[in-house]
């Protein structure tokens, strides 16, 4: 039997800091408690309006 693991191609998580990692999920927690959790799932017609507050955000 091979011991060989196929790993070629597949992404390198040991290059990602997980102290950057835990900051995304306190920014996310925060989110989920002060709206609700997956709220912006909810958005009507999310698509044009979360396009454009980025490009409000770009342009700022």
């Amino acid at each position: 039997m091979n011991s060989d693991k196929l790993d070629e191609g597949k992404p390198d998580w040991s290059l990602m800091p997980m102290d950057i990692l835990t900051e995304v999920v306190k920014v996310l927690t925060f989110g989920k408690i002060k709206y609700q959790r997956d709220n912006w799932q909810q958005v009507s017609d999310a698509k044009n309006r979360y396009f454009s507050a980025l490009c409000r955000h770009i342009a700022a």
